[in-house]
């Protein structure tokens, strides 16, 4: 019986690790994503004389990541409540 606490138990240690590592991912996705809307905002800013090819330009450029970062920053979530579950499940 014993051996059956302890497999659950490691279980529950390996996916709260994997959990913890989730969340700083997640959190250092979110920093990036404010950094490129304040990167953009400020880069707009300061084009702000240029044409509009120029100004959509500049746009893509900050878009398309921010949409790259949106997507990872998604999958990551789903892993994270997906691990959730798991220490959840094992703790019952």
């Amino acid at each position: 019986m014993e051996e059956i606490y302890s497999y659950y138990k490691e279980n529950i240690d390996a996916y709260t690790r994997r959990l913890g590592n989730l969340k700083k991912k997640i959190h250092l996705m979110g920093s990036i994503r404010l950094a490129l809307v304040v990167g953009a905002i400020l880069s707009l800013w300061i084009f702000r004389d240029e044409s509009w090819q120029w100004l959509t330009g500049i746009t893509f450029a900050y878009i398309i990541p921010f949409a790259l970062l949106m997507w990872y920053h998604n999958k990551m979530y789903a892993r994270k409540v997906y691990a959730e579950t798991l220490i959840k499940l094992n703790d019952d």
